[in-house]
């Protein structure tokens, strides 16, 4: 029912209806009016006619007293036979007869002057009234005239009820018969409707399809009408549309592309601090894979002000930097700027996480690298200084000022060595041949060139190699790698100390040993012994000689050999150095 009022076809079908149920309303209240007025008509012309019988009868009679009663009773029985009422009014308004009432009555009935049919006869015309009796109570039709010189009025009156009955049988009629209109109207306005409306029916499944993108296919209704005509706009629409859409789609893939080919994440925000839009860098950065449009910015951002990024004007961006937590903290640069679009703003969040820590790493290199430059120097100096000033010509004094001179000079040609060794390695300029080495060969030559060193400290050195571990790596890189560690564990072993150097297969790679039973390294310090310039023991390291590069060295070897290498506790005590490498196949 709903779907047929909201329909054209029901609106259709409804106009018909309303239209008909007017026509036959209308013509009812007309034909019934007409009826109304011929009966009134037909009965006023009875009364007219009746009230000349009536006024002959009463003429004859009226001359003589003796035959007035008479008179009265003929005009009565005459008024009684036609189912008329017969009243003659004095002129004073006084009832002289009626056929309704004996004789005896007649002076108690009230005054009929003021009646309208009685006052327009007493002014000598004709009166006719339709209207409710008050002695009787029923609705009759009044016909008064003045009879003749005496100024006397006679009245007659009929029932007008048989006016009401025709009427109503008139009203059945046309109930009936608007009735079978009615029906006949509603199927056939249902008939015309659905034949009129099966094209704009397909007109609108078809429109839909196209709405939907359901079909591609342009809209053929096969008429000559308006229809046809509504149908090729709405193809030059769908046209449009389409041309439209794949703009908007081509450009939103550009975008698309050109957001995500950016290397920094890009937020975009709207007035009330909802994400609009992330790119791929920013869901990185932010740690949220999931869906984040609509999402508060201050859920993902929750150190930043967003009103204040709201409020910031093209002049002055405001840049704030601050730090992601997580399994991995990152240091993150937040640029801000407006956008016309619903008055937001675009984040454009920069990782300089590395950044920093290269600032980092410089500062404390500039600082390392100052700190360990200033003893040498100074004590280079001090001493050239004392031998200007006469130290020359005191042999023993002499000496003393060249040998420091010397040792802190070698301590300087070590740091400047280090140092150019671990620039050339980190920058990539350091030439590295991978091949397949022997680890053998290459432990057997370095605890060699360091026996003099194990010698003077009484160490023993265990060596566990076999000969058929072979490592992919540079041969010469190998070797620094190990003497580094080596030289080490010889250097911060007490005398009497044990050296253990062991390589083995493990998982596709070769695993390289160097373990100590000296003071070992505290936990806290294991993950800084590779930094540049760490020292667990600062003043030690100084006395033995390091630079404090040596295991930086090492670390970025390994790294661009494709291994890796860490630093563990040595049972009861020292510190075990392990290399894992590439495994080499035999040649």
């Amino acid at each position: 029912m709903k779907f047929l009022v909201r329909s054209v076809r029901g609106k259709l079908t409804a106009v018909s209806l309303a239209l008909v149920a007017a026509i036959v309303l209308a013509s009812g209240a007309a034909l019934e009016s007409m009826l109304r007025d011929e009966h009134d008509d037909r009965l006023r012309r009875e009364l007219v006619r009746h009230s000349n019988v009536l006024e002959a009868v009463l003429n004859e009679s009226l001359p003589g007293d003796a035959n007035r009663h008479v008179a009265f009773l003929r005009a009565s029985l005459l008024a009684r036979a036609g189912q008329l009422r017969f009243t003659l009014i004095d002129t004073d308004g006084r009832v002289l007869a009626d056929s309704h009432i004996d004789d005896d009555r007649l002076p108690s009935v009230d005054d009929h002057s003021h009646r309208p049919e009685v006052l327009a006869a007493l002014s000598g015309e004709p009166g006719v009234v339709k209207r409710t009796s008050e002695t009787t109570g029923e609705v009759m039709l009044y016909l008064a005239r003045p009879m003749g010189t005496t100024g006397q009025v006679l009245r007659i009156a009929m029932p007008a009820s048989s006016g009401d009955l025709l009427i109503h049988r008139l009203r059945v009629s046309l109930g009936v018969t608007a009735g079978i209109a009615m029906t006949m109207a509603m199927l056939m306005s249902l008939w015309s409707a659905h034949v009129m409306t099966r094209s704009l029916r397909e007109l609108v499944v078809k429109a839909r399809a196209l709405a939907e993108h359901r079909t591609r296919a342009r809209i053929r209704l096969g008429s000559d009408d308006e229809l046809e005509l509504l149908a090729g706009s709405v193809n030059l629409l769908a046209g449009e549309v389409d041309d439209t859409l794949s703009t908007l789609e081509a450009e939103r893939d550009r975008f698309r592309a050109v957001v995500e080919g950016i290397a920094d994440g890009v937020v975009a925000i709207d007035a009330t601090g909802h994400v609009l839009l992330m790119n791929t860098a920013a869901r990185t950065l932010l740690g949220n894979d999931g869906t984040v449009q609509g999402m508060p910015l201050a859920q993902l951002l929750p150190t930043i002000d967003v009103d204040d990024l709201l409020r910031t004007d093209d002049v002055e961006q405001p840049m704030v930097e601050l730090e992601l937590p997580g399994p991995r903290p990152r240091r993150v640069l937040v640029h801000a700027s407006r956008t016309a679009v619903r008055d937001g703003a675009v984040l454009l969040l920069e990782d300089v996480t590395d950044v920093r820590r290269l600032e980092n790493v410089r500062r404390d290199f500039v600082a390392n690298v100052s700190h360990e430059l200033r003893t040498p120097v100074s004590v280079i100096r001090a001493s050239a200084e004392a031998l200007i000033d006469g130290g020359l010509d005191d042999k023993a004094r002499a000496a003393r000022f060249a040998a420091a001179l010397h040792r802190n000079a070698e301590r300087l040609s070590r740091l400047v060595s280090d140092l150019l060794d671990l620039a050339r390695i980190e920058s990539g300029r350091h030439a590295i041949t991978m091949s397949t080495v022997c680890v053998a060969d290459v432990v057997k030559g370095i605890v060699d060139n360091l026996q003099p060193i194990i010698d003077a400290r009484h160490h023993s050195v265990v060596v566990d190699v076999p000969d058929d571990v072979i490592a992919l790596a540079d041969g010469s890189g190998l070797e620094q790698v190990l003497s580094n560690l080596l030289d080490n564990a010889a250097k911060y072993t007490p005398e009497v100390g044990r050296i253990v150097v062991r390589a083995r297969h493990h998982d596709q790679r070769v695993v390289i040993e160097v373990e100590d039973n000296g003071p070992g390294i505290p936990a806290e310090h294991r993950d800084r012994v590779f930094e540049r310039f760490y020292r667990v023991d600062a003043g030690r390291s100084r006395e033995m000689g390091g630079t404090g590069l040596g295991l930086s060295i090492v670390k970025h070897l390994v790294a661009i050999m494709d291994g890796d290498v860490r630093v563990e506790a040595a049972e009861p005590s020292g510190a075990r150095f392990v290399v894992e490498l590439p495994l080499g196949r035999a040649p």
